[in-house]
């Protein structure tokens, strides 16, 4: 949050104290998350190498006072103890914002004006987010940190060990078909999700402006933005739907930069119906129609399309994932007892 906490009471907290919890749940999303999934992928990959390194930076020892403890145990005891602090703060600030809520709040004995309370809704809420976010984001580094130790403890008492028998190990050669599905398969999983984040996202921020704007324009269903003028209830119609417009166009362009794919795809399907996505599309639909229309229509897919997309995203993930097994497994193995997953 770019803006700075605030206390119980609503005054911003001092500036060495937030950038000091700041900078605690950096290093938990930056370092500790991303470590934990990397030594976690380790011991899930079946390669002798990639285990023993992770199973080697697990015994790191730790000096603490007189006591020596593996860096697996010292991070998912740190990363246990944030769940609990971020837990235990999430639910003050959820009984808070149910005090404001109901009303039942006040400071020092006197309820506070309408205005002080809507505005410590809104900072108590906002506060209710962050500790919400810090509780699931120390847990997951918990669950991370928990699995690579108990996998490390597993391969140190030779749990953990190779198939009896190799049937057959497979060359690169044999490996190429399985790579060149798992880059169709990445692909159809790059266009797919691009229409799935931008559908979201529509839904998300796009909708409820939308319906808002909708309710309060009753009487402006004709109002056309040539002919409104600058002022009155119909103008900040207009005004607003163009800006709801211009949402929609950063939806669009924001999902085309983040999916590589998805953007050629959408290039080329653009291409074909001649449709140019910018400013100039805007205005040429509000040019021709009311802007309760254009607003009626700012957040419109094509749900049939969107249940399409769904399912192909994640028979393309599926795929994925088994043509990387694929790759990486390099050879085909069976146990003493010949069973057949």
């Amino acid at each position: 949050l770019k803006s700075p906490l605030r206390d119980f009471h609503g005054h911003p907290e001092p500036p060495g104290h937030g950038r000091s919890r700041a900078m605690i749940w950096k290093a938990l999303a930056l370092g500790a998350v991303p470590l934990g999934f990397a030594l976690v992928l380790s011991f899930l990959s079946g390669q002798s190498i990639l285990v023993a390194a992770a199973s080697r930076l697990l015994r790191t020892p730790i000096r603490i006072g007189p006591y020596q403890l593996s860096l697996a145990t010292v991070m998912t005891v740190l990363c246990s103890m944030l769940a609990v602090i971020s837990y235990s703060s999430q639910k003050r600030w959820e009984a808070e914002v149910a005090k404001l809520s109901d009303g039942s709040w006040s400071e020092f004995g006197f309820f506070t004006a309408a205005s002080t309370t809507g505005s410590l809704l809104d900072q108590h809420t906002r506060n209710l987010y962050y500790q919400a976010r810090n509780f699931w984001l120390s847990l997951l580094a918990t669950s991370l940190w928990l699995m690579a130790w108990r996998l490390k403890a597993l391969y140190t008492r030779g749990m953990l060990v190779p198939p009896k028998k190799v049937i057959r190990p497979v060359g690169v050669l044999g490996r190429i078909p399985w790579i060149i599905v798992a880059v169709i398969a990445l692909a159809l999983a790059d266009i797919t999700m691009c229409r799935l984040s931008y559908s979201f996202d529509l839904m998300v921020e796009v909708t409820p402006q939308k319906q808002r704007l909708l309710d309060a324009g009753r009487g402006c269903e004709t109002a056309m933005r040539a002919t409104v003028g600058e002022a009155g209830p119909c103008a900040d119609l207009c005004t607003s739907a163009r800006n709801l417009s211009n949402e929609r166009l950063r939806v669009i362009n924001w999902a085309r930069s983040w999916f590589f794919f998805g953007r050629k795809a959408a290039e080329v399907f653009d291409g074909i119906r001649s449709v140019d996505q910018g400013a100039q599309r805007i205005d040429a639909l509000f040019d021709k129609k009311p802007c309760y229309k254009v607003l009626q229509s700012v957040d419109k897919t094509n749900k049939m399309v969107d249940g399409f997309c769904t399912f192909l995203a994640m028979t393309s993930f599926v795929s994925l994932l088994f043509a990387v097994t694929r790759v990486l497994e390099g050879s085909q193995v069976q146990d003493n007892h010949s069973h057949n997953d």
